[in-house]
């Protein structure tokens, strides 16, 4: 028998006293992660459009096959697929500047988009989370990087990171590590557009291991 999904809402403008649904979203992501906690099948908690401070993930765990996902309201409008039209067509052999100025890539506004905003020099960390999924969020502004510590089977999907690159100052977009005896395994990075930092990449210390980037 297949398991309920538990829903639940967040909104900048929200209460957590709320009941966490659409009309009547809970405030932080804290909250909603112990309202799911109690949850017996799959949890998805979805943050309606609006500015989000930078988030701090501790122990949060899904389960195999039936992961936490953590997304934007709204898909970010970009098609991953016209990257094919630059010579090469592949997008890793461009930097996204480039593609940005062949006009290849339409860059999402941030109307109607979930922003994680990093203008107060924190980043955004995950530690020891396990069956784990972001998607369809941005990461703007300031100290955009997310950095991932003994983390297992984490997904980041259809993501934006981007900033002022004046601002922009983390250097590292993704940094996954973890000490040798407990590395960050099945890390998944799957159509992301990194743009408007002053150095981009993946930063991935001994012993972690990476996929589908």
């Amino acid at each position: 028998m297949k398991k309920k999904v538990t829903t639940c809402y967040i909104s900048p403008k929200g209460n957590d006293r709320a009941a966490g649904t659409a009309a009547s979203p809970l405030r932080t992501l804290g909250r909603a992660l112990k309202k799911a906690a109690a949850a017996s099948g799959p949890v998805r908690i979805i943050l309606h459009p609006g500015v989000y401070p930078s988030f701090s993930l501790r122990h949060v765990w899904g389960v195999a096959g039936r992961p936490i996902i953590i997304c934007g309201l709204n898909p970010i409008p970009i098609d991953f697929s016209v990257a094919k039209q630059l010579e090469g067509g592949r997008m890793e052999w461009r930097s996204a500047r480039e593609a940005l100025d062949h006009g290849v890539l339409q860059l999402p506004g941030p109307e109607g988009l979930a922003i994680i905003d990093g203008s107060d020099g924190k980043g955004s960390a995950l530690y020891d989370c396990r069956d784990l999924r972001l998607e369809h969020l941005v990461f703007y502004n300031g100290r955009t990087e997310l950095a991932m510590h003994r983390c297992q089977r984490v997904t980041v999907a259809d993501c934006v990171m981007t900033g002022e690159p004046e601002r922009s100052f983390a250097g590292v977009v993704f940094c996954i590590d973890g000490p040798k005896d407990r590395p960050s395994r099945d890390i998944r990075l799957e159509r992301l557009l990194i743009y408007n930092l002053k150095e981009c990449g993946i930063s991935v210390s001994p012993g972690a291991l990476y996929d589908s980037c």
